[in-house]
């Protein structure tokens, strides 16, 4: 197992006027939570989800809807406005090309989509 790790502040530009450390502290540990996660191996969607669960400790993730577009944009299915990433972190298997992304958004929103397909939306604050 050889796990890569990568990651973007502001990686859709959308938050110019603020400074890369203050979206960095702005998600808190959340990063810790999914590196922990990843460098166990497993990148599948729910694997992830579940690593990340056991890390926070308050319970099993509560399930948000709706999408997430290939730059991590999230739309609720409600009237919401669109989410902007603050961070957008991927884990990568070398050895078998699994991928993970985490999409980390304003108010501890997290996206995590997968290789094998899957998106999920929680929030963990």
């Amino acid at each position: 197992m050889s796990i890569e790790m990568e990651s973007k502040i502001d990686p859709t530009a959308s938050y110019s006027d603020v400074k890369p450390a203050r979206l960095l502290a702005s998600v808190g540990i959340l990063p810790h939570f999914f590196m922990a996660t990843a460098l166990r191996g497993k990148l599948g969607t729910e694997d992830v989800l579940a690593g990340m669960g056991k890390e926070y400790g308050f319970g099993t993730p509560f399930k948000f809807e709706g999408t997430v577009d290939s730059e991590g944009v999230y739309q609720s299915i409600h009237d919401d406005p669109p989410l902007h990433p603050l961070i957008t972190m991927q884990a990568s298997d070398t050895e078998t090309g699994d991928t993970s992304t985490l999409h980390l958004y304003e108010s501890a929103i997290l996206s995590i989509v997968g290789s094998d397909g899957l998106t999920r939306i929680t929030r963990m604050d």
